[in-house]
């Protein structure tokens, strides 16, 4: 985020992975979605956040795209978006 402060407004994150193996990948994608939905908010206790990297609270998603992508070396791309 370059310095600049999270985000309050609502976000729309899109997700590709891209696989490179044969077989599909041992996980579902929408719970691969959710480790990184995870990952860009805060830490929450009982009464604060703590240290969001991007927005909040994985409530403050409000459009999301994920896919699987046939590729040379297994990577991920998120795009986020202010709403």
């Amino acid at each position: 985020m370059s310095g600049r402060r999270w985000w309050d407004t609502a976000v729309r994150l899109d997700l590709v992975v891209y696989w490179a193996q044969v077989e599909p990948p041992p996980w579902r994608l929408v719970d691969y979605l959710g480790g990184v939905m995870d990952t860009l908010d805060g830490s929450h206790g009982p009464s604060f956040t703590f240290l969001p990297l991007v927005y909040q609270d994985d409530s403050q998603i409000c459009g999301t795209s994920m896919r699987i992508e046939p590729a040379g070396r297994t990577f991920y791309e998120v795009t986020l978006q202010r709403l």
